[in-house]
Formats: structure tokens, sequence, C-alpha cells
């Protein structure tokens, strides 16, 4: 095919999939109603670009005035394109309509993408071109390329975990932490105070601070004596000594001292492993720090934003945002935003939590309901859910 016209939708899928697909020559979008700004236009252009150096996208903007406009528009396109072949897959409902009508007429060569079946499907006149397309695997920096932003690399590394003996340490922390939710963000608040005031540069690993230590608004932390001994057992730290008012230990390694010293980590870590454990998707990733436009100035013009752990299953992007407390709804609007703007119509959006939501909250979880977003509590981390009902989101 050496002219592909898509019906454009703005959304990443519709608008990018099939012509990742087919590579063609040219790729016409027909804007009726969505009319992209210059801004997604060069991120379309730029993505193009880079399938075959010389395509040429070109962005019909059609008159949605009345049926016979939008024929008379679809007409054109193909006049001045005869070789062309038409996606349905995506457009609004008069653009669709319109050019129904014109295929119907003229047998134009026509086809869809079915998203169930992750197949292209016939038309009319494309039975060879459609036997012979296939899909690229999906993968988290392409989700992001389709969209026209770029990944900046990871808030947190997931590197060390390649190391089996780290590995092992993690999975045995996770089970610490799984037995005390409720008290864990006390203890990292501990620890990251702890560590800012009494830490000693000459020896980073080691800990020497007071059992209780000065919080915000003149609050006092106490070191949790239990976890911490817990913690000892399960080789995150070492040399433990409680007395005389004092903790004392040494960190394991420079992993396990910021693991344990970031708030809501170990949610994070939780739900990474258990989706690599369950090998139900294609591809995981955790801490993914992006640019919105896909280009990095390195100054205020700069939008960038941090998704927790991000699944792919499938075609369906899954996006996980983990809350050491309760959610609340603007926790909601966000990652709902964040999927559909970066995923498409079809991404799924979850948000994870390690307590219990309350019978007073229960208005937050018809909201999250209403808004399809998934909620995940502390009860599915306990019963080891996490990956099944997230795989389950995207089926």
């Amino acid at each position: 095919m050496k002219t592909l016209v898509e019906l454009f939708s703005n959304d990443p899928y519709d608008d990018l999939l099939p012509a990742t697909a087919f590579t063609p020559d040219t790729v016409v979008y027909i804007c009726a109603e969505r009319t992209p700004d210059i801004e997604r236009q060069n991120s379309i252009r730029r993505y193009l670009s880079r399938l075959n150096p010389c395509v040429n996208a070109d962005f019909f903007i059609a008159d949605v005035k009345g049926h016979k406009a939008l024929f008379d528009a679809v007409e054109r396109v193909f006049s001045q394109y005869p070789d062309c072949a038409i996606d349905f897959t995506g457009g609004t409902v008069p653009a669709a309509v319109a050019a129904e009508r014109y295929c119907a007429l003229h047998s134009a060569k026509a086809f869809y993408l079915d998203y169930h079946k992750r197949e292209f499907v016939n038309i009319h006149g494309m039975e060879a071109e459609v036997a012979s397309a296939k899909l690229p695997a999906m993968s988290i920096p392409l989700l992001f390329s389709l969209a026209g932003a770029c990944i900046l690399g990871s808030g947190h590394s997931t590197e060390a975990l390649s190391d089996a003996a780290q590995l092992r340490r993690v999975r045995s922390v996770i089970r610490v932490y799984l037995a005390h939710t409720s008290e864990w963000g006390q203890l990292t608040s501990y620890l990251h105070a702890a560590l800012g005031k009494y830490g000693n540069e000459d020896s980073p690993l080691y800990l020497s601070a007071p059992v209780s230590i000065a919080g915000s608004h003149g609050s006092r932390i106490r070191a949790n004596a239990d976890i911490l001994r817990k913690l000892e057992a399960a080789g995150a730290i070492e040399g433990l000594r409680i007395r005389d008012g004092r903790v004392r230990f040494s960190f394991v390694d420079h992993f396990m001292r910021r693991c344990l010293s970031v708030t809501g980590m170990w949610l994070e870590l939780l739900i990474y492993i258990a989706a690599l454990d369950s090998k139900l998707f294609d591809d995981v990733r955790m801490s993914v720090e992006f640019d919105w436009d896909g280009i990095v100035h390195g100054d205020r013009r700069d939008t960038r934003n941090e998704i927790d752990v991000l699944l792919i299953r499938g075609l369906t992007p899954i996006f996980v945002s983990c809350k050491s407390g309760s959610p609340e709804a603007k926790d909601l609007y966000e990652i709902r935003y964040l999927a559909e703007r970066f995923g498409g119509k079809h991404a799924c959006a979850a948000i994870a939590t390690a307590q219990s939501v309350s019978l007073e909250e229960r208005s937050l979880l018809r909201r999250a309901g209403n808004m399809e977003v998934a909620v995940i509590e502390s009860d599915d981390l306990l019963d080891g859910n996490v990956a099944r009902l997230l795989a389950g989101l995207a089926d």
C-alpha cells in the first residue's frame, strides 16, 4: 500500500498502529471534530519518519457542518490519492459514516484492526495486505513513542534485582512489609529522618541514631524494634544493636539503604515483582519517568511525570499508581488521565494502596468504579492476587 487514510481519533493506537504495520509512503489523516494541534501533528510526523524517513503525513481538516460536506471531503482525499486504503479502526462517527458510504459506492479498499484478536480484518480489497501485515510487539518504549512522549529513565532502578541474592533478599523484606503495612510508613519516616540528621558521609551504610527523633511539627518518631529485627533476619540490615536509647546497624548495601528510606517503594517493588513472576505480561517496568512531548529541553518547558508501575498485556497498557496511604479522588483523576493520554482508550488504570479502604471511603470506591479505575487493597496484597487482578483488567 502506498497511501493509508486514517480517520483521526487522537488515540495513539488508532492513529499510528496501522501505519506501523503497513509502513506506507503517505499517511493522510481526515480530521473531523477532532483536530490535532501542531504539537500532535509534529509528534505523529516524528514517529512516522522513524518508520520511513521519506514518509509524507497530510492532515486534511474536514468541514463537519453536514454529512454531504464530510462525504465530499472523503471523496477529495480519494481523488488525490487513488491508490489509497482506508482504516476504519478509529475516527469520529460522522467521519466513519461518510467514509463507509464512499467505500460502499466506489468499492474502495478498506480494513480495520480487531484489538481483541490483535489482527487486521479485511473489509474490501485488502486480503493480501491484511494477511501479511504484522503488528509490532508492544512494549513500554513503543507505547510512549506512539503517544509522542519519551522515557527519561527510572526513578527507582531495578537493575540490582538482576542479582539472584539481592532478589531473594527483596522477597524476604516484602514478607516483612506485608506483615507490617500499617507501621511501615512510620519506619520509613524514621529511617529517612535519621539518615538525614545522623547519617555519616564517610560511612553511608552505617547508622547510629536515637531511638526517638524529632519529626515534623514537633512530633516524635520512634524506631520500630520489631520490624528492625525482622529486617536483620531478612538480610536487609546487619549488626543491629538497640540499647542505651540508641539504634545502631548497617544497611547491607546502598540499594537496601535507598529502598528502606523511600516512602512507598516497597509497594511498587511488590507489584513489580509479582507481575514479573506471573509471566502474564509482555512488558513490566517500575518507576517510569517520561517527558510528555518527547522533546527534552532541560528547562521549565518540559512536562514530566512518573508512573509507579506500568504493564503491557497484549496490546493493552495498565497504568498503576501506588499509594502508601488511602488514595484520594485526585489520585483517581490523575492516573485515569495519564492512562488515556498516553495509552489511549483501551488503556487500563489502577490504584494500589497498602491500606484497607474503610467503610467511610466506600464513596471513593464508587467513584473509582465509575471512572473505571481498579482499586487494589491490602487484602489483595496479602492474598497474592495482585498480578491476576491486574491482568484481568486487560482481558
